[in-house]
């Protein structure tokens, strides 16, 4: 009993660890860092926004854009991306990094100093090109810095580096540019990143969950059915399904497949037995007893034999017992007993039966079928 608790622990470890997997995709869409070449966004003003050469927080060489027209007053300063294809992203992330400068550490400039910067957006089927129309934007926010640098972090070589994420979803066109509105502050974009969630293809209860994108509302869950995997069959009374919710997580798994007859549960897939599934079941159900094991073979050793006076009433503990003998005795590579049975007492395990091979051939035995005179296994070394 204490064996099958520790196998029972080790599978919901497992079980842990692939709920782990199924995290959240990020599809990226645009990442300013990852351009070797100039970004080449649209600037107006020209004495506005200036795209320059800069490195990250490692020291990566990157492609920026800054801007810092404290001095004059109603400034108006856009700077427009490219056109960014959506993919189907229905719910649409944009990630900024960005210091700002401190206004009360620039002298002189009394009121025409601000500490934020515009983010919007424009839905569009195509490129818009390089001339567009500001009405053509909506807003999605106000962007602050959380920390802004003066003079002193200058000299020192402080990056006081802010990031802020927002979100725009129900997107209705094939994609959008984003453009960011400056009036009047001391500002360097950074990075600019843009993705979309999706839930990243898995299998649950032996079915295939295809990747599926996240839905833009934050309380909708998308509905998904699995298709079961090779050699196993759908639960007509509750087939697979899964849900994706908005972050791109799978959540509330209901139904599933089971594997065909000859064939049984392996990792996510169903293999075939190496004995009749549907007589182990039936012997199962009606006495919970196995067929005599009348010896074991270990080549290498012609000495050793170990006999199994069981007879053909051998209880399924009694059985277990003899197999502990032999694990036990000669510590082989391979040697697993598969057995999935429910004693009347409520009693219960798995174990697995692997052959190996002798002269290069495959040896094998069927347990289920009486008489059974010998079986030869494998030993390596």
């Amino acid at each position: 009993m204490e064996q099958f608790k520790a196998i029972i622990s080790v599978l919901w470890i497992l079980l842990l660890n692939r709920n782990e997997e199924c995290s959240a995709e990020e599809v990226v869409l645009l990442n300013s860092k990852e351009s070797q070449a100039e970004l080449g966004w649209t600037s107006y003003p020209s004495n506005g926004w200036e795209e320059i050469s800069g490195v990250d927080e490692k020291y990566k060489p990157i492609r920026t854009y800054q801007v810092c027209n404290v001095m004059e007053p109603s400034q108006n300063n856009w700077l427009q991306t490219g056109w960014i294809w959506r993919q189907g992203g229905q719910r649409i992330f944009i990630e900024l990094q960005f210091t700002l400068r401190d206004c009360n550490s620039i002298p002189g400039v009394s009121g025409s100093c601000k500490e934020t910067f515009n983010l919007l957006y424009a839905e569009s089927d195509w490129d818009l090109g390089r001339v567009t129309r500001e009405d053509r934007y909506s807003k999605i926010d106000t962007i602050a810095a959380d920390e802004s640098f003066t003079q002193g972090d200058l000299g020192e070589r402080k990056m006081k580096l802010n990031t802020e994420v927002r979100e725009i979803g129900h997107l209705n066109r094939k994609g959008f540019h984003l453009a960011f509105q400056d009036v009047g502050a001391c500002v360097a974009l950074v990075s600019v990143r843009v993705y979309y969630k999706r839930c990243l293809s898995t299998v649950q209860n032996l079915a295939v969950f295809p990747d599926t994108v996240a839905e833009a509302a934050f309380s909708t869950l998308v509905e998904v059915r699995g298709s079961c995997v090779n050699n196993s069959e759908v639960d007509t009374d509750s087939p697979p399904r899964m849900h994706c919710s908005a972050e791109g997580e799978w959540l509330v798994p209901i139904g599933k497949c089971s594997c065909s007859a000859g064939y049984e549960e392996g990792h996510s897939s169903c293999e075939a037995l190496l004995y009749s599934s549907a007589s182990l079941h039936s012997l199962c159900r009606k006495s919970c007893r196995l067929p005599f094991l009348a010896s074991l073979h270990m080549p290498g050793d012609e000495s050793q034999w170990w006999e199994a006076p069981l007879g053909h009433s051998a209880l399924l503990k009694d059985s277990l017992a003899l197999f502990k003998r032999i694990y036990t005795a000669g510590s082989p590579a391979r040697l697993h007993f598969t057995y999935g049975l429910t004693s009347a007492d409520g009693w219960g395990g798995r174990y697995v039966l692997v052959l190996g091979q002798e002269d290069g051939e495959w040896i094998g035995a069927d347990y289920l079928w009486l008489p059974l005179t010998r079986a030869a296994v494998a030993w390596q070394p």
